[in-house]
C-alpha cells in the first residue's frame, strides 16, 4: 500500500518515486511472507512499514 502522502503529490512525482524505488520494492516483495501487508513510505530511509490486520 502507498502512504497517504502519495495522494497529495503530483502524479509525475509519485511515479518518479515509485520508479526510483522499484528495485528495492521488487527485492522486498520477493522476501516478504505471502499475505503480509506493508505501507511504502515516501521517506527512502523508512522503507516499508508493516500493517496490522484488524
Amino acid at each position: 500500500m502507498l502512504a497517504p502522502v502519495y495522494q497529495k503529490m503530483p502524479i509525475n512525482q509519485s511515479a518518479s518515486v515509485l520508479l526510483w524505488r522499484w528495485p528495492q520494492m521488487k527485492t522486498f516483495i520477493e522476501q516478504a511472507a505471502p499475505g503480509s501487508m506493508f505501507e511504502l513510505s515516501i521517506n527512502r530511509r523508512t522503507g516499508f512499514v508493516p500493517l496490522a490486520v484488524k
